[in-house]
């Protein structure tokens, strides 16, 4: 009835598969976890492989000619036997002993469900502290307010579909850079009126980014952002795209790229400081994305 699909890359999912593996064995229908590996660390994939060798309805693949996220991600929903997907990223920990059970009493073949992110209490190293601290600002937002925009909302972090819709509807393979995967695919469901329903189920986040490698990764979706909306993909459901729409409206992207130049030394000193101010982080990205040409 569900397969649990999660995409990694060079993560040690083990613990993660453990903890799925006890909720599933209590199910009265058919389940399986599937797991592909796009990374390279051949050290990673053989501990892996040799811990769940002989799990219980568990498979293990790596490298099957996929490229990105988004490839793996669809190459796992047409390996999938069962009626429902669960897609989860590889860093995720359980949160809720009745993670499974919750999303089962939920599930429609009509609707994409959305159990959203959690980031643990507890305060992390220093290097890490601009992921959390986005992280619990920015993505760790209760489903109420989800469902206030549901498909702007979606994530693919945490969320059950059927597999029907994942077929008809897949991940855009042409993102091959870091970002906005889920921007697509939310968008990709709005346009096909598939209702996205957002529920109180989370996954927490474990896999914090230092903070030098996830400003560097947040110029890279700001570009691929850039790309789509140059192509006209996106519209102002995205934050980030609706205060750029407006600054290029009243003429004042020249302005906001001269600013980025004599303020992102400044600017990025701040954000990788031992106190990043999350406000600071938006306003930087905002000022990349209006500094960037077509």
């Amino acid at each position: 009835m569900i397969s649990v699909l999660i995409s990694s890359f060079n993560t040690d999912v083990c613990h993660l598969v453990r903890d799925l593996s006890c909720q599933l064995r209590l199910l009265r229908s058919p389940w399986e976890i599937l797991i592909h590996d796009n990374g390279t660390d051949e050290d990673i994939r053989r501990v892996v492989a040799e811990k769940i060798v002989n799990q219980e309805n568990t498979s293990f693949y790596f490298n099957q000619t996929t490229s990105s996220r988004s490839a793996s991600r669809n190459w796992l929903a047409r390996k999938a036997k069962y009626e429902f997907l669960l897609f989860m990223d590889a860093d995720a920990g359980i949160v809720d002993e009745n993670f499974i059970s919750l999303y089962l009493q939920s599930s429609s073949p009509d609707k994409v469900i959305v159990g959203g992110t959690a980031y643990r209490e507890e305060r992390p190293i220093e290097r890490q502290l601009l992921r959390w601290k986005y992280g619990r600002l920015r993505e760790a937002i209760p489903a109420k307010k989800r469902n206030e925009s549901p498909w702007s909302s979606f994530s693919s972090f945490n969320f059950l579909v059927h597999r029907s819709v994942a077929i008809k509807i897949p991940f855009d393979e042409s993102i091959q850079e870091y970002g906005h995967e889920d921007t697509l695919l939310g968008m990709e469901f709005k346009n096909w009126c598939i209702p996205v329903l957002h529920i109180e189920n989370p996954l927490y986040h474990d896999g914090l980014d230092n903070s030098r490698v996830f400003l560097d990764k947040s110029k890279t979706a700001v570009r691929t952002l850039k790309h789509l909306i140059d192509s006209g993909r996106v519209d102002e459901d995205i934050t980030l795209f609706k205060y750029y729409s407006y600054l290029k409206k009243v003429h004042l992207l020249g302005f906001m790229s001269l600013l980025f130049k004599l303020t992102n030394q400044l600017l990025e000193k701040q954000i990788l400081s031992s106190n990043p101010s999350i406000p600071l982080f938006d306003l930087y990205r905002l000022l990349y994305l209006c500094s960037l040409k077509s």
